[in-house]
Order: structure tokens, then C-alpha cells, then sequence
């Protein structure tokens, strides 16, 4: 990665600090957390059963 970009992508972010309400970034931030704790959920079960399911099957194989 050169320096450029680096820059780049550092004023782009000062940028978009300096822009908008506190209050509504917060309340943005808040509902896209919410979200994604939400869009986790069932994602993590489906972890925990495949992880089950791997134990189930090895057990088998002795």
C-alpha cells in the first residue's frame, strides 16, 4: 500500500468525522450494533450445531 493512499483514506476519514450531528452518528451507530447483533444470532446457533454435529460424527468414526 503506498503512502497516497494511506493519506487518502486518513482525510477521507477526517472528513467524515467533521460531518453530521453527534447525536445522529451515535443513533445510527446504535441501530446498525443492534443489527448486526441481531443478523449474528442465528449465525452463532448455526455455529454451535455444526460444532455439535462435528463432535457427533467424530465420536463415530472410533
Amino acid at each position: 500500500m503506498g503512502s497516497s493512499t494511506l493519506k487518502k483514506w486518513i482525510r477521507d476519514t477526517q472528513k467524515h468525522d467533521t460531518v453530521g450531528n453527534d447525536a445522529t452518528d451515535h443513533t445510527a451507530l446504535l441501530r446498525e450494533n443492534e443489527r448486526l447483533r441481531r443478523e449474528n444470532l442465528p449465525l452463532r446457533e448455526e455455529r454451535e450445531l455444526l460444532k455439535k454435529a462435528t463432535q457427533f460424527f467424530a465420536s463415530q468414526r472410533s
